[in-house]
């Protein structure tokens, strides 16, 4: 017995000793990601506590369907803003088109902190933060596979996160809850997950498909455009021949244990597990119809509008995408991360099979596609809401590529030191200031928008019998009136005032609010059948431009 522990106490504390100097070094390579993790989700936070109200109304859907989910309701929304998906109720289930992931990522911090938006903003806040440890683990890749030593590798990742913090797309959805960041930071660990799969030993790369089935599921739940990158993993895959069928089946096996549960969900709900109205979208001539209620998309009508014109939706929605969407409110990184990555990757054929070209390659895709299959839809915010991965790449291609150029200056000017810091600093100085400016807009905006609706509801509930049996209230924003309000609401179609009162008899709804323009309202909503059978109220204290109609009792029929 002696013997036998002499010669294994020896190893003993060899192998502590080792154990301890493993852990010692995990925790220093993971120290710097957690406090750029923090570092971005502080400012993330302290930029969505700007914002106190959802200034668009997909944000506002999410919270709305959140606050419900967690007081007890369930995944259902007061407000019907689509006539494509039945059942046409309201209250009713959710997401008939959109994905749910945003709406849980809000949930989970209201069941803490209470039902509200500044709560759902510090959720969405938290899993921002994440981008910033993800840049960061792409550009250490990257600037590796460039040759660059260990200090510069360091510093260039480290920029690249903090410029992620403040990079104003991020920034700003950060600020609203929607689906633009589940999807940016699901987006952004698939590409990496790809990436690796391509550099490890074929024996560990069904783990990694597995993984990246994982989230690739997860990226659905947030957008649809997940498929465009899973498309992109396919053909990375098969071009490398890196994707064995068994690496595949596990791929496919990830995704749907997470999506799974959901299909299952839209069956039950809506008959189908599956977005009918994606197609409708394809087919929109003009953003009005997705409020239609009579006059629906439609093949004929879309091809109806001839080559021009179809050209000429490409055109516009290629603009849109490239200029509002990244060039103007990402000006610096996206400038830069476009010049600066084509550069790279044109000279450094090492970069060609890790995660910054996949993020490339995949934003550019979901860009394109959006653009032609989408045009009309993409002006509303289809490629703008998917291009987080995107922006992430770009603002990794900005930082090594403006590093390059810094790094030939130095060599002709033979500067002694070598400056790393001065690529990531010089952009995160030059995109601060415009992000600044952009949340200042939209705080400003969201102030306004908060105070008119607040004022709003309280002029309609104090007029005398307006609001008692009206059903659902008829609007251009049924998101924002129906959480405004307490009370359900549906989209008003632009439309002509026949069909406007068919909805009405359908659903019961005898007061129509506008906010807005619609159409040719309120002009035209006096007959139905030849009898004047809209009556504009008067609602003293409601804001500017508001207009109120409501439906003549001797008008009024069960459809």
């Amino acid at each position: 017995m002696h013997a036998l522990t002499e010669g294994l106490s020896p190893a003993l504390p060899m192998t502590l000793a080792g154990e301890r100097a493993r852990h010692r070094r995990l925790a220093r390579m993971m120290a710097l990601p957690a406090v750029l993790y923090a570092t971005a989700t502080a400012i993330y936070a302290w930029a969505a506590l700007q914002v106190p109200f959802a200034a668009n109304e997909g944000s506002a859907y999410y919270v709305a369907v959140a606050r419900n989910l967690v007081t007890g309701r369930g995944l259902v929304t007061d407000a019907l803003w689509s006539f494509g998906t039945p059942p046409l109720t309201v209250p009713r289930p959710a997401f008939e088109l959109w994905q749910p992931l945003a709406t849980f990522v809000s949930a989970a911090p209201m069941t803490v902190l209470g039902p509200t938006l500044t709560a759902a903003q510090l959720g969405m806040a938290a899993l921002a933060g994440l981008l910033a440890p993800l840049g960061w683990l792409v550009a250490r890749e990257a600037a590796t596979a460039l040759g660059h030593d260990q200090r510069r590798s360091a510093m260039l990742a480290a920029g690249t996160g903090l410029l992620l913090a403040v990079a104003g797309p991020l920034v700003l959805a950060a600020s609203l809850p929607d689906s633009t960041i589940p999807f940016a930071v699901a987006g952004t660990a698939c590409c990496w997950l790809i990436a690796r799969s391509l550099a490890v030993q074929p024996a560990k790369r069904t783990q990694l498909w597995l993984a990246l089935g994982l989230m690739l599921g997860l990226a659905w739940l947030a957008r649809h455009e997940a498929i465009w990158i899973a498309l992109v993993a396919l053909g990375v895959g098969l071009g490398t021949r890196s994707l064995t069928p068994r690496a595949l089946a596990a791929a496919v096996a990830g995704g749907l244990l997470v999506s799974g549960p959901w299909l299952l969900r839209n069956l039950a709900a809506f008959g189908s597990p599956l977005p009918g109205q994606a197609l409708d979208n394809a087919m929109l001539t003009a953003n009005e119809q997705i409020f239609g209620y009579r006059h629906v998309p439609s093949l004929d009508a879309f091809l109806g509008q001839g080559p021009a014109a179809l050209l000429g939706n490409v055109a516009a929605a290629a603009w849109h995408n490239a200029f509002s969407v990244l060039l103007v409110p990402a000006a610096p990184l996206a400038i830069a991360g476009l010049v600066g990555g084509a550069v790279l990757l044109w000279h450094e054929p090492s970069l060609r099979r890790g995660a910054l070209a996949l993020l490339l390659l995949s934003g550019l895709a979901i860009y394109a596609i959006t653009t032609v299959l989408f045009p009309v839809a993409t002006l509303w915010g289809t490629f703008e809401h998917a291009s987080g991965p995107l922006v992430v790449g770009l603002a990794v291609a900005a930082v090594l590529g403006v590093d390059r150029a810094v790094q030939a200056i130095g060599r002709r000017r033979r500067w002694e030191n070598s400056n790393a810091w001065l690529a990531p600093l010089a952009l995160t100085a030059l995109t601060l200031p415009l992000t600044l400016l952009l949340l200042a807009g939209l705080a400003s905006e969201a102030r306004q928008q908060a105070a008119r609706y607040d004022r709003l509801a309280d002029a309609l509930h104090a007029v005398p019998r307006l609001l008692d049996g009206a059903g659902p209230l008829l609007t251009d924003h049924p998101v924002w009136l129906s959480d405004a309000t307490g009370l359900p609401a549906a989209a008003l179609p632009a439309e002509e005032p026949s069909a406007v009162g068919e909805l009405a008899g359908r659903l019961g709804a005898w007061v129509v609010v506008l906010t807005g323009e619609r159409g040719s309202y309120p002009a035209e909503l006096e007959s139905l059948g030849g009898r004047r059978c809209f009556e504009v109220r008067k609602v003293p204290g409601a804001p500017a431009g508001v207009v109120v109609a409501s439906l003549l009792a001797e008008c009024r029929s069960p459809w």
